[in-house]
């Protein structure tokens, strides 16, 4: 029972004294291990350490640490969701369960950690490679900055993440991530995701007045979110933070030109990455 999927052990580590692998589901010769690695200068595996330890010493160090490992569990970990078709043309529900890699935690805790110090206005880019489960760290990072308050009045560093897309699935995928982190009802938002009978523009005005923590949103759309928070002055006093996913090829051209050129209206209380 110990090893059985979802009710036993939510990870598995396989370490040498150099290299680390996790995997979520123990499936015989099948099981699939992802590197849970810092990487080394650009590349696979992890850095020499100067100090004697072994180069994965950072996995008891950080990883292990009882109140990063208690957030891992608390802020990380779920259950990914999602309908497959098989070759044979049979629908399934395929769950994964998810457990971030070292790249995606280390990323997120240390932007979340940045923006607690230093408030909104600052600007971060977050790096990753296809593959690498860039959908899951936007989640985490957009649900993370949402919960971020101040330590004397508790008031929130942001009132809404906007999150600026063009890819349906990214949408999709986000909602779900989202959801299965928090099942607080009304957390998230995508502005056309449904066909509500009224524009986009006041769909998202009215996610903005009401405080949706997370608005997804098109790259087409964004610069009327920017509008609101500008010019709308029910939103007056407010700080949002921006996530924009770039890998994909709407960022160039007229779309990407008009989104720079709104965000270099920001009035310096915004974050993109």
């Amino acid at each position: 029972p110990l090893l059985t999927f979802k009710r036993g052990a939510v990870v598995h580590f396989a370490m040498s004294d150099s290299d680390i692998r996790m995997a979520t589901k123990l499936a015989g010769p099948d099981t699939y291990f992802l590197p849970f690695n810092m990487g080394r200068e650009g590349h696979a595996g992890n850095p020499m350490r100067t100090d004697g330890e072994y180069p994965v010493a950072y996995f008891w160090e950080q990883v292990c640490a009882p109140d990063n490992w208690l957030r891992i569990f608390h802020s990380f970990v779920y259950t990914e969701k999602k309908d497959v078709v098989d070759l044979s043309g049979n629908h399934q529900r395929k769950e994964t369960q998810i457990f971030p890699r070292f790249h995606q935690w280390d990323a997120v805790t240390k932007m979340i950690a940045d923006a607690k110090t230093n408030g909104p206005g600052q600007t971060y880019l977050c790096e990753h490679s296809a593959g690498s489960g860039k959908t899951s760290t936007i989640a985490w990072t957009a649900h993370d900055l949402i919960r971020l308050r101040t330590a004397d009045k508790g008031e929130p560093y942001f009132h809404s993440v906007i999150v600026v897309t063009d890819r349906t699935v990214l949408d999709k995928q986000l909602q779900d991530a989202v959801q299965q982190i928090d099942h607080q009802h009304d957390l998230i938002a995508a502005i056309g995701d449904k066909d509500s009978g009224e524009s986009k523009s006041k769909e998202l005005a009215r996610a903005l007045e009401r405080g949706t923590p997370i608005i997804v949103v098109t790259i087409q759309t964004f610069p009327y979110a920017m509008e609101q928070i500008l010019t709308n002055g029910k939103l007056a006093g407010r700080n949002f933070a921006v996530i924009i996913d770039e890998a994909h090829t709407s960022q160039t051209g007229s779309a990407a030109s008009n989104l720079q050129a709104t965000l270099a209206l920001r009035d310096g209380k915004t974050m993109d990455g």
